[in-house]
């Protein structure tokens, strides 16, 4: 089961890059809304996944006497909390993978023997 879901997501993100790449080479507004929905299909998938605190949570509401709707509250809190700390991540890996891409492309020009372009 563990695996089929590992499949499934690779193959959700291989087919989402591609979008993303069409995305970002036309920028056609077509493409972001036909690639939109499946990062949705991805995020459920996803959160099927191990360590989502899946566990954690299931195990204290079994233990508790809470109702359906402060269990339902307290899941919803917890995504927007994964999803948040996922998110205040992306400008920091963002600068980092700039910062890479920039230093590879330093190190091709070097090994043509070619000047670095300006900035």
């Amino acid at each position: 089961m563990l695996q089929w879901l590992i499949d499934i997501q690779r193959d959700i993100y291989l087919t989402f890059a591609d979008h993303i790449r069409a995305f970002a080479a036309a920028g056609s507004w077509t493409a972001l809304a036909t690639f939109l929905p499946m990062g949705i299909a991805f995020g459920a998938v996803h959160a099927m996944t191990l360590d989502h605190s899946k566990s954690i949570l299931a195990t204290y509401l079994a233990g508790s006497s809470s109702g359906m709707g402060r269990s339902l509250a307290m899941s919803l809190t917890l995504s927007f909390v994964h999803v948040g700390t996922v998110g205040s991540r992306a400008p920091f890996i963002r600068t980092r993978a700039e910062k890479a891409r920039r230093s590879a492309s330093e190190e091709a020009y070097r090994k043509r023997g070619s000047p670095l372009p300006s900035r």
